[in-house]
């Protein structure tokens, strides 16, 4: 009985385990997601050589001036030596401020690899938020 209960315990905090790491970046893009909806944004990946751009964006057809806004680092760095594996943001500065910007044009571009190209097909080692930064 109380192999049982180990066993099932142990389990249990594997699959939490394996489902945090696997999710955690999809997470922070649901919540993303939930951010720009406020600000009635809509999200497009932008192609370019050799990324794929984040962004989400609000605009009217119209003469006005545009509000651009430029997400930060993210999560380039765990510590001040070990970098993340991933960059996206846990919580997105830029985008919170866009999503309440009253403006008519705003768009919001997250930087390479944040929200995108991990998987995606798009380039993104690890040198680009790290060293390789300009």
């Amino acid at each position: 009985m109380i192999r049982t209960k180990i066993s099932y315990g142990l389990i249990c905090a594997a699959i939490a385990l394996l489902s945090g790491c696997s999710t955690g970046v999809q997470s922070r893009t649901d919540s993303a997601d939930r951010i720009a909806k406020i600000g009635a944004m809509q999200r497009q990946d932008i192609v370019t050589t050799p990324f794929i751009l984040t962004s989400w964006h609000k605009a009217q057809q119209g003469n006005t001036i545009a509000r651009i806004y430029i997400e930060g680092d993210g999560l380039a760095w765990i510590s001040k030596k070990k970098p993340s594996n991933n960059p996206t943001p846990k919580n997105p500065h830029g985008l919170r401020l866009a999503a309440t910007d009253p403006a008519t044009d705003v768009f919001y571009v997250a930087r390479p690899c944040q929200f995108t190209g991990m998987s995606d097909g798009s380039a993104c080692p690890q040198i680009y938020w790290t060293s390789a930064r300009t």
